[in-house]
C-alpha cells in the first residue's frame, strides 16, 4: 500500500538476532515530513488504500505508525527506528533474543540456583485458569455480553487501554479463553471479545 510502484525494487525484510529491518521502495510522499509520521495520512496508492480502508485494515488518519509504536511498547521492546531517505524508507525493529526463543532464556534457567524462580514459571499454572488476576477479571466481565477493548477498560476502571490489558487479551485469545466476534477482521474497529466454552468453564470454577 505504501511502496512506490514506479520503482522496480522489492520490499526487503532482513532478520538479525537483535533486530528486524524492513526496507520499502519510495521515500516520504510529497508534502509529508518525518515529523508528520503517526499524525498525518498521505496515501501513495489511493486505490489500494481505499480497498484496505473498506476492509477495516486502515483508518485514514495516519495512525499506523502510532499503533506500531504502541504495540512495541506493549511487547516490551524499544520503539522502532524510522529512517526515511529520498528513495527508500527503512524501519528497524529492535529484537529481544529471549522473546524470540534464541537460547538465552534456556541458558539463564540452567545457571539459576533460585528454586522459587523455577516454581513461578507460567508453565506451572493449570491450563484451565488464566495466568493473572486481571485475566480472571476480564473473563468475569465478559460473562454477560461481548465487549470492545475500550469498554473492557472502562469496566475495569481504567482511564485508557493499558499495555497490561492488551497483553492479557492476547494471552486469553492465545489460550482460547476468549474469541473475536469478527474473527476474519481482527483489527476491525467494530471488534468485540466474547467467552469461549473454555472461558465459561473457567468462570464457573472461579465461582466455586
Amino acid at each position: 500500500m505504501h511502496r512506490d510502484y514506479r520503482s522496480t525494487a522489492n520490499v526487503q525484510v532482513y532478520i538479525f538476532r537483535d533486530r528486524v529491518e524492513v526496507v520499502n521502495p519510495g521515500g516520504l510522499p510529497a508534502g509529508m515530513t518525518e515529523a508528520d509520521l503517526g499524525t498525518r495520512s498521505v496515501p501513495r496508492n489511493p486505490l489500494l488504500f481505499g480497498v484496505c480502508y473498506r476492509m477495516d485494515m486502515v483508518e485514514q488518519i495516519g495512525s499506523g505508525v502510532r499503533r506500531i509504536r504502541e504495540l512495541c511498547r506493549d511487547y516490551g521492546v524499544p520503539e522502532p527506528q524510522i529512517m526515511p531517505q529520498e528513495d527508500w524508507m527503512t524501519v528497524v525493529f529492535p529484537r529481544d533474543p529471549v522473546k524470540a526463543g534464541l537460547g538465552e532464556e534456556k541458558e539463564k534457567k540452567t545457571e539459576s540456583t533460585d528454586p522459587v524462580t523455577d516454581q513461578e514459571e507460567p508453565e506451572s499454572r493449570p491450563e484451565s485458569r488464566p495466568e493473572s488476576d486481571l485475566g480472571e477479571k476480564i473473563l468475569k466481565i465478559l460473562e454477560n455480553d461481548p465487549l470492545s477493548k475500550s469498554n473492557l477498560a472502562k469496566q475495569l476502571g481504567h482511564t485508557s487501554i493499558s499495555g497490561a490489558l492488551n497483553r492479557q487479551i492476547r494471552n486469553l485469545l492465545e489460550n482460547n479463553f476468549i474469541e473475536h466476534t469478527i474473527p476474519d477482521k481482527p483489527n476491525s474497529r467494530l471488534q468485540r471479545y466474547r467467552l469461549t466454552e473454555k472461558g465459561r468453564e473457567a468462570t464457573t470454577r472461579m465461582e466455586s
